[in-house]
């Protein structure tokens, strides 16, 4: 039996982190639970990366757009990525696009000058890491189960997902852990589930203005059997900590 453990929406930013090598808290639970357990593998489920350097909605914003670099937010990804395989070398890596990693090419496209100068795989060196490369809006199939980013952020977003998918589906994107069960009484009981896994980023970002949201601090500790069946334990990371079989990390 393998242990995955699944990194949803990181969202690492720049600014001092990688001068102080400072992470957020739930992030540095998560990183806790891989030292420990030294998984079979890593999957980061997009948006590891926040890239604000490439942020359209603040590039007319002069003040805010100060300082940002996009060598910076590539700079930072690879010292988080170096860090991570330092706790566990062994373990094989996922690492899946999210719509901020995405800017990169939405951002050569829009600037032709850029082209051939910008490409956020090869920029980050995650192929030249043995990572796996899961495209933007592609899933990745571990087992029975599906992986994706996700693309729908409406309120009832597990419902939704498990009527469009046909078999298990796990993902990030809208930084909150709901779930959707279904059983089909025709295929001997078999049993679907769609859940997102949380976040392991700021939950009240300067853009959101301290505006009310429901987003929850979580991965996931996915067990996979060798017949493709699986457990998925989607663990809530409160206040910098969770517990894992009795033990808080």
């Amino acid at each position: 039996m393998e242990l995955w453990i699944i990194l949803p929406d990181i969202h690492d930013k720049h600014p001092e982190r990688l001068a102080r090598k400072v992470y957020h808290p739930a992030l540095q639970c998560a990183e806790r639970v891989i030292e420990a357990y030294k998984p079979a593998g890593i999957m980061y489920l997009g948006d590891a990366t926040d890239m604000e350097s490439l942020c359209y909605f603040d590039q007319d914003k002069r003040k805010l757009m100060e300082g940002r670099r996009y060598k910076k937010d590539i700079d930072s990804l690879k010292h988080m990525l170096d860090r991570h395989e330092s706790l566990s070398p062994k373990s094989k890596r996922i690492y899946m696009i999210g719509n901020h990693e995405d800017r990169v090419r939405q951002y050569v496209e829009n600037h032709s000058e850029a082209d051939g100068q910008m490409n956020f795989v090869e920029d980050a060196g995650i192929e030249k890491r043995g990572y796996e490369v899961v495209k933007y809006n592609d899933y990745k199939k571990l087992g029975k189960a599906i992986f994706i980013h996700g693309f729908d952020a409406s309120a009832g977003h597990s419902a939704k997902m498990s009527r469009t998918y046909t078999s298990s589906v796990f993902y990030g994107h809208v930084h909150d852990i709901q779930s959707t069960s279904a059983v089909n009484p025709a295929g001997e009981g078999q049993i679907r589930i769609a859940a997102s896994l949380g976040c392991l980023c700021d939950l009240n970002p300067k853009w959101m203005k301290n505006v009310p949201n429901k987003w929850l601090h979580g991965f996931g500790m996915f067990w996979l059997k060798s017949n493709g069946e699986f457990q998925m334990d989607t663990k809530s990371v409160i206040r910098g900590s969770t517990i894992v079989n009795g033990k808080e990390f």
